[in-house]
């Protein structure tokens, strides 16, 4: 009986991890079109031989791994940025599930992590934080932040309203005075939804992570480029764009409940 219970209770959380999964599987393939002449393809393709994908090779992670992580059709590899974005958007979506008390939390939850999800790979490729994605992320932040009881409208302490915008003039600070030579505007406008959603001292370890983060890899990065004689110069600016390690570092707060500030306090 206790083996049936735990069985059952179990089933959710598998389906919200598929859910996830497929969720994180169509943010890549969009995320990877975008601003390309592949955007308004309807059917995925390989990216070598331009074969059309059927639905065996496009099951989230199954695919993946079935396939040895090449293409059915002319054996190239394939990268493994498709199996790791749907691996961790679907953690992400079991974490929000665990996590979330109400429904309306749950729901605005997800679509953060999608955004973000977004914002992290289309920051990566092109080292831009697009306006039109972090601008949602921002609405669904302070969205959350007015609905902490899932139902019932509440207006938040003002530290909470503040979190955001102290967090982002940091980095609008140094935008301004670098001209945007150290840090993109975006990232600030990032950091204000990341303020809303964590509040201000989660939110100060969130930056720190993402700095800690950023500055680790980094150095990998520079190390790896030494010791492979490279000729290319690596600079943080235009070859590690920053969008990402806020992400990451708001993702180990928020799901690990993680605050740095208090403990020091």
């Amino acid at each position: 009986m206790e083996l049936t219970i735990v069985f059952f209770n179990f089933l959710p959380v598998v389906f919200i991890f598929i859910l996830g999964a497929i969720i994180g599987s169509f943010v890549n393939a969009q995320v990877g079109r975008w601003g390309t002449n592949r955007f308004s393809q309807k059917r995925s393709q390989c990216d070598v031989c331009g074969s059309v994908l059927t639905w065996k090779e496009l099951v989230p992670l199954a695919s993946f791994l079935i396939q040895k992580g090449r293409c059915k059709t002319c054996c190239s590899r394939m990268s493994w940025r498709y199996f790791l974005v749907e691996l961790i958007t679907g953690l992400l979506f079991v974490a929000v599930a665990l996590t979330s008390i109400y429904l309306w939390q749950a729901l605005l939850s997800y679509m953060i992590v999608m955004l973000l999800v977004a914002i992290g790979l289309y920051d990566y490729d092109h080292q831009l934080i697009p306006h039109e994605l972090v601008w949602p992320f921002k609405l669904l932040a302070l969205g959350l932040l007015f609905l902490p009881n899932g139902t019932a409208f509440q207006f938040p302490q003002v530290i909470d309203l503040l979190a955001g915008p102290i967090l982002a003039s940091f980095f609008w600070i140094i935008w301004l005075i670098s001209r945007g030579a150290w840090m993109g505007f975006a990232d600030g406008t990032l950091a204000l939804g990341i303020g809303w959603v964590l509040g201000l001292q989660k939110g100060i370890t969130a930056l720190l992570f993402s700095f800690w983060i950023g500055a680790l890899i980094s150095l990998l990065l520079l190390a790896w480029v030494k010791l492979a004689s490279r000729s290319e110069k690596l600079s943080f600016k235009s070859e590690v764009p920053f969008g990402p390690f806020l992400i990451c570092g708001f993702v180990l707060v928020w799901v690990f409940n993680i605050n740095l500030v208090s403990w020091y306090l």
